[in-house]
């Protein structure tokens, strides 16, 4: 699908200086995404749901077909994507989104920040920083499920709240979202979560920091083992919950 045909059909009544950006724009990079994207989503629509070879087909598309894309051009793309909201496996466009960046940032080792925006797409997308590996993200609207899946290193900032799972796998790293769904922190092992409020800790979390900022949670009822309390810290509502500070003990 061309840039100048998604354009014209999808933003033709839109007014908006992002749009009347892209309307002058002929981006070569940008037209090659969304190709490579067409292809990973029909791959994809016809395979079960085995996110991991999801993402390395992407890996392989992307290998394959563009190693000159920029920052900016994933930032274009991201704001196209709502006109394939209606093709399968859609919400898992957080994976192909991630693997663009991933491979961007193996080849340029930059230090500016990613901009994905996604405020005007209503289905929010699963796994958005899936392997960051020290890309800085700033994601503008909600995300899905698993943020930072498997991330390592880097930052992902979301102005906007994300579903169930996020740091999934988390080894190093830091996420700052809004509010966060259940499961904050499953099978986490390294690194740092930052929310305002979060509708439930994972009882698996293994390991790094939490900070919630503003929760409404009982947190007298929230269940940890004596290992988690020695190897997460844990700080809510600026208490530090544990690990217990030892040091004035005789």
């Amino acid at each position: 699908m061309k840039l100048e045909k998604i354009i014209n059909e999808q933003y033709k009544d839109v007014e908006s200086v992002v749009v009347e950006t892209l309307k002058k724009k002929n981006n070569e990079q940008v037209e090659t995404l969304l190709e490579m994207y067409t292809q990973w989503l029909n791959i994809t629509s016809l395979g079960d749901r085995m996110l991991k070879k999801f993402y390395e087909k992407a890996h392989e598309l992307i290998n394959e077909k563009s190693s000159s894309h920029s920052q900016e051009d994933i930032t274009t793309f991201s704001i196209l994507l709502d006109s394939f909201e209606k093709e399968n496996n859609f919400a898992y466009s957080g994976i192909f989104l991630s693997a663009l960046i991933n491979n961007h940032y193996d080849r340029t080792k930059t230090e500016e920040e990613y901009k994905l925006i996604l405020s005007h797409i209503h289905t929010p997308l699963h796994r958005i920083g899936m392997k960051t590996n020290g890309a800085h993200i700033f994601v503008e609207g909600n995300c899905g499920e698993e943020v930072a899946n498997g991330m390592s290193s880097g930052t992902i900032t979301l102005d906007g709240n994300c579903e169930l799972g996020a740091g999934y796998f988390m080894k190093g790293g830091t996420i700052q979202v809004k509010n966060a769904g259940a499961f904050f922190g499953e099978d986490m092992t390294g690194g740092t979560l930052i929310c305002d409020d979060v509708e439930e800790l994972s009882q698996q979390i293994r390991g790094g920091e939490i900070y919630v900022l503003k929760g409404t949670l009982n947190v007298e009822e929230m269940y940890f083992t004596e290992d988690q309390k020695k190897n997460i810290t844990f700080y809510y509502n600026g208490k530090k919950i544990f690990p217990e500070d030892t040091s004035m003990n005789p």
